[in-house]
């Protein structure tokens, strides 16, 4: 399923095949560029960020440092880019910020959806966008400037 993929969402995956315990000198071969990588994958696009750093360096340092089912903890989660990938490779996670901001935008990268879920929200989507018509300030189009897709 989503793991046997993870291959091919990330273009320039470091060489850690396995989940085998590792240790900090099984790090020093990697590309720490990722310079061929897709930064975008999954919610990674979601939102800009301010110091958001690419998914492949806490994939690579997760991978290499915990096994499956550890904890790992962000205590200044961000945009969740750590708990994405953690969660990714199967790990626990707990992810604390104090920008309100960050926290809307983890809870919308790491939000699991259910079966059912796409109706729901293509309900809020628009009603989203009627809300979007009454409050538009502009004698034409909509408060997004454009219709939806």
């Amino acid at each position: 399923m989503l793991f046997e993929k993870i291959g091919e969402i990330m273009p320039g995956e470091p060489a850690l095949a396995d989940d085998t315990p590792r240790n900090m000198a099984d790090l020093e071969g990697v590309d720490w560029t990722f310079s061929d990588a897709e930064t975008t994958y999954l919610t990674h696009g979601l939102h800009p960020y301010p110091a958001k750093f690419i998914p492949q360096l806490p994939h690579t340092l997760i991978h290499a440092l915990s096994s499956p089912g550890e904890k790992i903890g962000d205590i200044f989660c961000g945009s969740r880019t750590t708990l994405v990938e953690s969660l990714l490779l199967g790990r626990n996670t707990v992810g604390i910020d104090a920008n309100p901001l960050a926290c809307l935008i983890s809870e919308a990268k790491t939000t699991r959806l259910v079966e059912g879920d796409e109706e729901a929200l293509s309900e809020l989507v628009k009603r989203a966008w009627a809300l979007a018509d009454i409050l538009s300030v502009h004698e034409e189009g909509t408060l997004f400037g454009t219709e939806p897709w």
